[in-house]
């Protein structure tokens, strides 16, 4: 039985330290299962990765790392780990990025425990079948999101209320409420990255107190859309991806990036093997029985006890143990004491 699980340390490398400091470091007396998520949000996400993956070298029997929703090149490209590298190591990080996403693309999805229990990031579905899980090539799937194609954002208009937006200034800066940002569509994604300011607002207003006005929302969403665009280039220049790339806004699907010849391999897909992964590394836990989409997310599941019951004993488990989600306690059993 593994002793220890650890699941999204998020790019923080103190939470490792302190999670080495209580239970000791591996050891084939102190085993480790390190559930996904690695990387994104913190700022030490490849001090990280360099530490696991020499235990992983070291004791490559008894130091197991599952992938998560997160070990994505597209995801990394949204939350902040594509940029670590590439100012951590300037010229060499293009290269070192595409070796990271070479090792995530085939991390196990799962891993199973005296066939008894089964350790994944996100959870199951209704159709989660191991022994098709087993037989997918991953390495297929660098990433489980797909850009849309140039056609679909050509012809995709967006419609404009009549209404203004407002827009809140302060003494001096340039801060653009959120508000004005347009909300993602439900079942899918939408990883842009963070817009430039607004330039100030130049009219009279008071020195302590900040300013509403009523500012148009089409002159604020062009403004925006320029200033978001201008970022993403930048950083896709900084990671090699073509000036052709598009940024995804579709449902949940495997990478179909346009990024310069040889960086990120395109394969043909199968669109099983992509729902059963999709749904293992996005997927949550409900109360209520059944299964629907996760609209939250923007991918997998909510699956219920009734779900998880028919999994585990579909495959002779007793079991599931996830990570993707905060819990105040540090853990969490829910439907009935098998999740």
């Amino acid at each position: 039985m593994f002793s220890f699980y650890q699941g999204d340390l998020h790019g923080r490398l103190d939470d490792l330290f302190l999670i080495f400091y209580k239970n000791g470091l591996p050891s084939p007396e102190k085993p480790y299962i390190f559930n996904g998520d690695f990387v994104d949000r913190g700022k030490q996400s490849i001090e990280i990765l360099m530490i696991l993956f020499a235990f992983l070298l070291v004791y490559p029997k008894v130091v197991h790392l599952n992938r998560g929703n997160h070990e994505d090149y597209m995801v990394n490209l949204r939350y902040g780990f594509t940029k670590e590298v590439m100012k951590k190591y300037k010229v060499h990080g293009k290269k070192i990025l595409k070796m990271i996403q070479n090792v995530f693309s085939w991390l196990p999805l799962a891993t199973v425990i005296d066939q008894k229990i089964l350790i994944t990031h996100g959870g199951v579905s209704d159709s989660t079948d191991l022994e098709i899980l087993s037989k997918i090539e991953r390495h297929k799937f660098a990433s489980t999101l797909r850009p849309r194609k140039k056609k679909e954002k050509a012809n995709k208009t967006e419609k404009i209320e009549d209404k203004p937006y407002l827009v809140t200034f302060t003494n001096g800066e340039n801060i653009l409420s959120a508000t004005c940002l347009p909300q993602p569509r439900s079942g899918s994604f939408s990883y842009s990255a963070t817009p430039r300011l607004l330039p100030a607002y130049k009219g009279k207003r008071s020195a302590s107190s900040p300013t509403t006005i009523s500012v148009d929302r089409k002159e604020i969403s062009k403004r925006v859309r320029e200033a978001v665009d201008k970022e993403l280039v930048k950083c896709r220049r900084q990671v090699g991806f073509s000036e052709s790339y598009i940024e995804p806004d579709s449902p949940v699907s495997v990478s179909e990036s346009e990024s310069d010849p040889g960086e990120i391999q395109e394969y043909d897909i199968d669109n099983e093997e992509r729902k059963q992964i999709v749904d293992i590394l996005w997927s949550d836990p409900m109360a209520q029985e059944g299964c629907k989409s996760n609209n939250v997310r923007g991918g997998g599941c909510y699956f219920g006890p009734d779900v998880t019951e028919k999994i585990l004993r579909k495959h002779g488990l007793q079991m599931l143990i996830r990570s993707h989600e905060c819990k105040q306690e540090g853990y969490e059993f829910c439907h009935n004491g098998k999740v």
